[in-house]
Protein backbone atom coordinates (compact mmCIF):
# COMPACT_ATOMS: atom_id res chain seq x y z
CA UNK A 1 0.00 0.00 0.00
CA UNK A 2 1.48 3.32 -1.07
CA UNK A 3 0.92 6.72 0.50
CA UNK A 4 1.27 10.03 -1.30
CA UNK A 5 3.75 12.25 0.49
CA UNK A 6 4.01 15.80 -0.91
CA UNK A 7 7.56 16.75 -1.72
CA UNK A 8 9.34 20.02 -1.27
CA UNK A 9 10.62 21.73 -4.34
CA UNK A 10 13.89 23.59 -4.40
CA UNK A 11 12.32 27.02 -3.95
CA UNK A 12 13.70 27.08 -0.42
CA UNK A 13 16.25 24.90 1.32
CA UNK A 14 18.00 25.04 4.71
CA UNK A 15 20.76 27.67 4.89
CA UNK A 16 19.62 29.51 1.78
CA UNK A 17 20.18 33.26 2.20
CA UNK A 18 17.84 35.48 0.20
CA UNK A 19 18.12 39.21 -0.56
CA UNK A 20 15.19 41.07 -2.12
CA UNK A 21 15.21 44.73 -3.21
CA UNK A 22 11.71 45.92 -4.05
CA UNK A 23 9.36 48.83 -4.69
CA UNK A 24 5.78 49.02 -3.48
CA UNK A 25 2.70 51.13 -3.35
CA UNK A 26 0.54 52.96 -2.88
CA UNK A 27 1.75 55.33 -0.18
CA UNK A 28 -1.35 55.14 2.00
CA UNK A 29 -0.58 58.34 3.92
CA UNK A 30 -0.26 60.37 0.72
CA UNK A 31 -3.39 58.83 -0.73
CA UNK A 32 -5.35 59.41 2.47
CA UNK A 33 -4.16 62.99 2.85
CA UNK A 34 -5.14 63.95 -0.69
CA UNK A 35 -8.28 61.84 -1.10
CA UNK A 36 -9.91 62.12 2.33
CA UNK A 37 -8.76 65.23 4.12
CA UNK A 38 -8.42 67.96 1.53
CA UNK A 39 -11.57 69.88 0.71
CA UNK A 40 -13.66 67.88 3.20
CA UNK A 41 -12.81 69.47 6.55
CA UNK A 42 -12.87 73.02 7.88
CA UNK A 43 -9.49 72.51 9.53
CA UNK A 44 -7.69 74.01 6.54
CA UNK A 45 -10.16 76.71 5.48
CA UNK A 46 -8.14 79.54 3.99
CA UNK A 47 -5.19 77.26 3.24
CA UNK A 48 -3.97 75.44 0.17
CA UNK A 49 -2.64 72.01 1.09
CA UNK A 50 -1.17 69.15 -0.89
CA UNK A 51 0.86 66.05 -0.18
CA UNK A 52 3.28 63.94 -2.17
CA UNK A 53 5.21 60.78 -1.54
CA UNK A 54 6.01 58.06 -4.04
CA UNK A 55 5.36 54.56 -2.73
CA UNK A 56 7.83 52.52 -0.73
CA UNK A 57 11.39 51.35 -1.29
CA UNK A 58 12.73 48.35 0.57
CA UNK A 59 15.17 45.52 1.00
CA UNK A 60 14.29 42.32 2.81
CA UNK A 61 16.46 39.34 3.73
CA UNK A 62 15.80 35.79 4.82
CA UNK A 63 17.91 32.98 6.21
CA UNK A 64 16.14 29.64 5.76
CA UNK A 65 16.34 27.57 8.94
CA UNK A 66 14.47 24.69 7.31
CA UNK A 67 12.22 24.00 4.32
CA UNK A 68 9.36 25.51 6.28
CA UNK A 69 10.78 28.30 8.48
CA UNK A 70 13.00 31.31 7.86
CA UNK A 71 14.02 34.46 9.72
CA UNK A 72 14.91 37.82 8.26
CA UNK A 73 15.00 41.61 8.41
CA UNK A 74 12.92 44.02 6.34
CA UNK A 75 13.87 47.67 5.80
CA UNK A 76 11.12 49.87 4.29
CA UNK A 77 11.57 53.55 3.40
CA UNK A 78 8.49 55.71 2.72
CA UNK A 79 8.98 59.35 1.63
CA UNK A 80 6.24 61.87 2.45
CA UNK A 81 5.96 65.66 2.15
CA UNK A 82 3.07 68.04 2.70
CA UNK A 83 2.91 71.70 1.76
CA UNK A 84 0.57 74.22 3.41
CA UNK A 85 0.14 77.68 1.90
CA UNK A 86 -1.71 80.39 3.82
CA UNK A 87 -3.78 82.16 1.16
CA UNK A 88 -4.01 85.37 3.22
CA UNK A 89 -0.27 85.85 3.83
CA UNK A 90 1.26 83.52 1.19
CA UNK A 91 3.25 81.87 3.98
CA UNK A 92 4.43 78.46 2.83
CA UNK A 93 5.28 75.62 5.20
CA UNK A 94 6.77 72.40 3.81
CA UNK A 95 6.70 69.47 6.26
CA UNK A 96 8.89 66.47 5.43
CA UNK A 97 7.98 63.26 7.28
CA UNK A 98 10.00 60.40 5.80
CA UNK A 99 9.53 57.04 7.50
CA UNK A 100 11.89 54.07 7.91
CA UNK A 101 10.61 50.74 9.22
CA UNK A 102 13.08 48.07 10.35
CA UNK A 103 11.15 44.86 10.98
CA UNK A 104 12.29 41.43 12.17
CA UNK A 105 10.26 38.85 10.24
CA UNK A 106 9.47 35.15 10.36
CA UNK A 107 8.64 33.27 7.16
CA UNK A 108 6.41 30.19 6.98
CA UNK A 109 6.77 28.43 3.62
CA UNK A 110 4.14 26.37 1.85
CA UNK A 111 4.86 22.86 0.61
CA UNK A 112 5.18 23.15 -3.17
CA UNK A 113 6.40 20.66 -5.73
CA UNK A 114 7.50 23.09 -8.44
CA UNK A 115 11.16 23.94 -7.78
CA UNK A 116 10.79 27.35 -9.39
CA UNK A 117 8.20 28.58 -6.88
CA UNK A 118 8.42 29.58 -3.23
CA UNK A 119 5.19 30.70 -1.53
CA UNK A 120 5.05 31.95 2.05
CA UNK A 121 3.27 33.81 4.83
CA UNK A 122 5.33 36.29 6.80
CA UNK A 123 4.89 38.53 9.80
CA UNK A 124 7.01 40.57 12.15
CA UNK A 125 7.49 43.56 14.39
CA UNK A 126 10.11 46.28 14.62
CA UNK A 127 10.98 49.96 14.81
CA UNK A 128 9.17 52.85 13.14
CA UNK A 129 11.61 55.76 12.67
CA UNK A 130 10.48 59.17 11.42
CA UNK A 131 12.82 61.74 9.84
CA UNK A 132 11.17 65.16 10.04
CA UNK A 133 11.97 68.66 8.92
CA UNK A 134 10.16 71.92 8.25
CA UNK A 135 10.87 74.81 5.92
CA UNK A 136 8.83 77.98 6.38
CA UNK A 137 9.17 80.27 3.38
CA UNK A 138 12.31 78.34 2.46
CA UNK A 139 13.96 78.71 5.88
CA UNK A 140 14.53 75.76 8.22
CA UNK A 141 12.34 75.88 11.32
CA UNK A 142 11.60 73.68 14.37
CA UNK A 143 9.27 70.94 13.10
CA UNK A 144 7.76 70.23 16.53
CA UNK A 145 6.86 73.88 17.08
CA UNK A 146 4.51 73.82 14.08
CA UNK A 147 3.30 70.21 14.03
CA UNK A 148 -0.44 69.88 14.63
CA UNK A 149 -2.12 66.52 15.19
CA UNK A 150 -5.19 65.51 13.21
CA UNK A 151 -8.13 64.47 15.41
CA UNK A 152 -10.43 63.58 12.50
CA UNK A 153 -8.01 61.32 10.62
CA UNK A 154 -5.49 59.79 13.07
CA UNK A 155 -3.83 57.93 10.18
CA UNK A 156 -2.27 61.23 9.18
CA UNK A 157 -0.61 61.82 12.55
CA UNK A 158 2.97 61.04 13.51
CA UNK A 159 3.15 57.23 13.77
CA UNK A 160 3.94 55.10 16.81
CA UNK A 161 7.61 54.15 17.26
CA UNK A 162 6.67 50.47 16.74
CA UNK A 163 5.73 48.97 13.38
CA UNK A 164 4.54 45.57 12.20
CA UNK A 165 3.92 43.71 8.97
CA UNK A 166 1.84 40.70 7.92
CA UNK A 167 1.86 39.53 4.32
CA UNK A 168 1.53 36.76 1.77
CA UNK A 169 4.37 36.48 -0.73
CA UNK A 170 5.80 34.47 -3.55
CA UNK A 171 9.04 34.05 -5.44
CA UNK A 172 9.56 32.67 -8.91
CA UNK A 173 13.13 31.75 -9.84
CA UNK A 174 14.40 31.85 -13.42
CA UNK A 175 17.61 30.19 -12.30
CA UNK A 176 18.97 28.83 -9.05
CA UNK A 177 20.17 32.32 -8.05
CA UNK A 178 17.84 34.94 -9.59
CA UNK A 179 14.08 35.41 -9.56
CA UNK A 180 11.25 37.85 -8.98
CA UNK A 181 9.22 38.48 -5.83
CA UNK A 182 5.77 39.81 -5.00
CA UNK A 183 4.00 40.50 -1.70
CA UNK A 184 0.57 41.69 -0.58
CA UNK A 185 0.03 42.72 3.02
CA UNK A 186 -0.49 45.33 5.70
CA UNK A 187 2.15 47.39 7.50
CA UNK A 188 4.34 48.79 4.75
CA UNK A 189 3.34 48.62 1.09
CA UNK A 190 -0.01 46.94 0.35
CA UNK A 191 1.60 45.56 -2.83
CA UNK A 192 5.26 45.20 -3.71
CA UNK A 193 7.36 43.73 -6.52
CA UNK A 194 11.09 43.17 -6.77
CA UNK A 195 14.00 40.86 -7.46
CA UNK A 196 15.03 37.86 -5.42
CA UNK A 197 18.65 36.71 -5.13
CA UNK A 198 19.12 33.27 -3.60
CA UNK A 199 22.63 32.58 -2.28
Amino acid sequence: MAFFLPTFGQGIAPNNFIIQPYVGGPNIKTWSYNAIQLGQTTEYDGYSVNAKGFGHFGVTTELALSERIGLGIDGIYSPFERTIIDSSSNETKVFTENKLRIIARIYIHFNVENPSWDLYLSGGIGANILFTSLKRNGVNENYNAYYKGNTKFPLLNTPFPVSGRFCFGGRYYFSHYVGINFEAGIGGPPFSFGLSFRL
